[in-house]
């Protein structure tokens, strides 16, 4: 039985190529079809975090360098206690 992070569990009978998939029954390659769409939705939602860090890093530079703004920590640098 393998157990996804997104609370799907499948498991496989290789005497007939079926697949418990949630609890349902079904054929390997409908399991292979559902397990390749995750795949691309994942794909696509770590795509777009990625170019999500990349505007807000761009964002900080030209606040940094334009504004003179100090956003970015110092690495090592302590927290103020107030």
């Amino acid at each position: 039985t393998v157990h996804f992070h997104t609370g799907i569990h499948c498991s496989l009978s290789h005497r007939n190529r079926l697949f418990t998939f949630s609890g349902i029954f079904i054929e390997q390659e409908t399991v292979v079809k559902k397990l390749n769409k995750q795949v691309i939705e994942l794909q696509k939602a770590l795509e777009k975090a990625n170019l999500k860090i990349e505007t807000l890093e761009t964002l900080i530079e030209v606040s940094e360098q334009d504004l003179k703004i100090k956003i970015r920590k110092k690495s090592g640098a302590k927290q103020s206690k107030l």
